[in-house]
């Protein structure tokens, strides 16, 4: 059978042609077998029938010879008539005298018979020959002509088959004709169903099938237009900031193209925001329709009422806006009033909102009778439900990080990264005007005590009401940060030494009053040690300013905290003095090369397993190991940062050689300092540390906020020809500033870190939770892996997780070391 098959796949025949040849095939070879058949009984039967003739005829004479008393001339008389008399019959007769012998031969077509005869006058043998061969010519002639004759039904056969396949070709001409005219769902539609004349029962019932499979079709199949507009609206469902910017626009876009396939009357899409309010926008493919807009508002309510999904008290805002400007509807009134609204008004409204608050889409079309096109319709709203409801989320989504890139998510002062924009900021301010600002560092004294006892929770309330206290203990204008944990940074325009020192009692005096109660019933109050420095006495950058006024806060803490402490000459020179100290070590890092890594591991989540390290910079003085925050911000500003980077990269490839080889593949992450770009061979001399000493696949640059987003065209060239080498970018810190969102748009990044600060106190704050989900999302979609920093416990470790973090980092994984191979031993 599957030779057959097999043969069938050959090539394409006619059915007439495919039964005449079986039929003929069969026929020549039955006649082949029955003619030979037939030889070969026939010669076996006159070979049979011979061998009993040459007996009958030897057993006669030898009776003759025994009972008739021949003299040897009688007896060769008589041998001479017998061999007369059978000549004529194909038999040849022979005496052998003195040799006795009885045997039975076929030779060819010659039967020979030798029988013994002894008698007292003759002792010998008679040889009877008989040629056959004639009998077999006249039968095989009648043999063949039986069989020429029996070819006659093949040829009725034939000429049946022909006008069978005239039939045949004839009708499938007239289907295909009919198949040709079909161009689209609608010409199927009006296919004729007439089953064709055919004088085969069989072929009637395939044509019947046909009809059936044809009205199937006509229930199932889409049009090719719908099916090119899906296609294309799928070509478009492309994350990109206009789209998340404006998506009325997009969905407007979206909808004059539906208008060139599907006669519709409005679209409409609903948001949930909040607990009891939604928004409708309803797009009109009609500009006459502001007489009739309740109409569909009611149509909106009643849908929402059906899926228990409003009620009186809610609230719902309606926006219309209209796609085709040109276009009038004709019978508006009349078709949106019609009882058949339910039925052509083809609405996806969804028990619970999905992601961004989207609930539901609907369109109202003009064509009914067409079911096909209802359902592309159903199926184009649940596309664009999930389209439209994510553009909605990210768009949402982006707005809180714009809000909490430059806000602190727990007291909704300002950040970190902001404040130092805007004392920068007030520097160049002052400076341009010439008038006196001052600086205010607050860190909260025993904080650390509250926090432990009480948790994180108790403790962030605390941190909240503390931040309330201090900012309305402030002038209108005075700008107030949480820098750090329990640490505050303020501004004081216009501020001089007098003016900041009674600012500064105010807010130690008004803390002192303060006090709030503890789970355990205790009331605990709060005291706080400030410094400051003023603009332009105790510093003339940010930077400097800073640094004193942080310094003197530690000196009110040394002199028994809850102080306020104004830097003397004497504290400005000791300043001067360590940071000349600094210098100094850095230069000697520079020059002998004391620069030395340490490897922090960087876990998948997922796995467990150690998928990355990050490479922290230490530098060795005098026995003693300092890390980057003692020293990074003095190589900046004495330009040798970049010489710093170098030979950290020397020396981490040094050990990945020496003790790895080619084995080594996890990645390495490497904070690169800004001032480190604008050196133009910088690139260069990366590219040849590295070298093939490792895939740069495997080499991940951290790109933190420091001072870059004013360079952040030759942070994107620099980036980007890294990138193209294989090189691999994450930021840093993710989140903590508006700057952050700056280089995701800008820039190549595969990695960001999200910022310690919302990780360590994800547990217990639900502001922290939702802005990382935030994050999450927006690397998602950006196709961008997270990395939490400062996994502390395990209780962090299993939030990020659940969250959907794909990496972490923190000392609870891993604490930094100068041995890298005791993570991968």
């Amino acid at each position: 059978m599957k030779r057959f098959s097999k043969v069938l796949r050959l090539g394409k025949v006619k059915i007439s042609h495919f039964f005449l040849i079986t039929h003929l095939v069969l026929i020549v070879s039955l006649l082949f077998i029955t003619y030979e058949l037939n030889k070969f009984i026939i010669s076996q039967e006159m070979e049979k029938l011979s061998f009993q003739t040459s007996q009958a005829i030897a057993e006669q004479i030898v009776y003759d010879l025994k009972n008739f008393s021949m003299s040897d001339d009688k007896l060769k008389d008589y041998l001479s008539q017998l061999k007369d008399r059978f000549k004529r019959r194909g038999l040849k007769i022979r005496l052998i005298q003195n040799k006795i012998v009885h045997k039975k031969e076929k030779i060819g077509n010659k039967i020979i018979l030798v029988y013994p005869i002894q008698m007292k006058n003759f002792s010998g043998s008679i040889e009877i020959e008989q040629d056959i061969s004639y009998y077999i010519k006249e039968i095989n002639k009648k043999i063949t002509l039986a069989a020429l004759f029996s070819l006659f039904p093949g040829l009725i056969v034939f000429l049946l088959s022909e006008l069978s396949d005239k039939e045949l070709t004839k009708s499938i001409k007239s289907i295909s004709r009919k198949i040709e005219n079909i161009n689209s769902l609608d010409d199927l539609s009006k296919l004729e169903k007439e089953l064709l004349e055919l004088p085969f029962e069989e072929f009637v019932k395939i044509q019947e099938n046909i009809n059936k499979l044809i009205d199937r079709i006509k229930k199932i199949a889409v049009d090719k237009n719908i099916l090119e507009f899906e296609t294309k609206i799928l070509e478009k469902f492309m994350l990109t900031s206009d789209s998340i910017n404006d998506w009325r626009s997009f969905l407007r876009d979206i909808l004059q193209q539906l208008n060139e396939i599907i006669d519709y009357t409005y679209f409409f899409s609903i948001f949930k925001e909040g607990e009891s309010k939604f928004t409708a926008t309803i797009f009109w493919n009609c500009k006459n329709y502001k007489k009739f807009t309740h109409l569909v508002e009611n149509y909106i309510i009643k849908v929402l009422k059906e899926k228990g999904l409003y009620d009186e008290n809610f609230l719902i805002d309606f926006e219309h806006i209209p796609v085709g400007k040109e276009k009038i509807c004709s019978n508006l009134k009349e078709l949106l009033e019609s009882k058949e609204i339910i039925n052509i008004a083809k609405a996806l409204i969804v028990d619970q909102p999905l992601v961004g608050g989207v609930v539901g889409l609907g369109v109202h079309i003009t064509e009914t009778e067409n079911s096909t096109k209802a359902l592309a319709i159903e199926s184009i709203l649940s596309i664009l439900l999930n389209y439209v409801g994510s553009i909605k989320a990210i768009s949402k989504y982006t707005k809180e990080l714009e809000y909490y890139a430059t806000r602190d998510p727990l007291t909704g002062l300002y950040n970190q990264r902001l404040f130092w924009e805007l004392l920068d900021y007030e520097v160049n301010r002052a400076r341009r005007y010439n008038y006196p600002f001052s600086v205010l560092v607050i860190d909260l004294d025993n904080f650390k005590v509250v926090n432990d006892t009480y948790g994180h929770h108790f403790g962030d309330e605390f941190l909240v009401e503390i931040a309330r206290i201090i900012q309305n203990t402030l002038r209108k204008g005075d700008v107030i940060a949480r820098y750090g944990g329990d640490e505050f940074a303020i501004i004081l325009p216009l501020a001089d030494i007098e003016q900041a020192l009674s600012i500064a009692t105010r807010i130690i005096e008004n803390l002192n009053k303060f006090s709030i109660r503890a789970p355990d019933g205790k009331k605990i109050k709060a005291t706080a040690s400030i410094g400051i420095a003023t603009f332009p006495y105790h510093g003339k950058t940010a930077k400097e300013l800073f640094t004193v006024a942080d310094s003197m806060m530690y000196k009110a803490k040394e002199e028994g905290k809850g102080k306020v402490a104004v830097p003397s000459q004497e504290d400005i020179a000791e300043l001067l003095q360590s940071a000349a100290d600094k210098s100094f070590i850095i230069l000697d890092a520079v020059e002998n090369k004391k620069v030395i890594p340490y490897y922090q591991p960087i876990k998948n989540l997922k796995t467990g397993k150690i998928e990355a390290f990050e490479v922290l910079m230490r530098i060795e003085h005098e026995g003693k190991i300092l890390t980057a925050d003692k020293f990074i911000e003095t190589a900046e500003n004495l330009g040798l940062v970049y010489k710093l980077d170098l030979i950290l990269l020397e020396k981490v490839m040094e050990t990945i050689v020496q003790k790895f080889k080619d084995k080594f593949k996890c990645k390495l992450f490497f904070n690169l300092s800004p001032k480190s770009l604008i050196i133009s061979d910088f690139i260069q001399k990366i590219d040849s540390i590295i070298g093939s000493n490792i895939n740069p696949n495997q080499v991940v640059f951290e790109i933190t906020e420091r001072e870059t987003v004013r360079n952040i065209k030759l942070l994107e060239k620099f980036t980007l020809n890294l990138k193209e080498k294989g090189y691999q970018f994450a930021i840093d810190d993710f989140g903590a500033g508006f700057a952050s969102f700056q280089y995701v748009k800008f820039l190549p990044i595969d990695y960001v870190k999200i910022d310690g600060e919302f990780i360590r106190s994800l547990p217990s704050s639900r502001m922290d939770k939702a802005f990382v989900m935030s994050l999450i999302t927006l690397a998602k979609a950006l196709n961008i892996k997270t990395i939490a920093e400062f996994i502390e416990n395990e209780e962090i470790e299993q939030t990020v997780k659940e969250l959907g973090v794909d990496c972490g980092q923190g000392f609870y994984l891993g604490k930094p070391t100068s041995d890298i191979s005791n993570f991968l031993e």
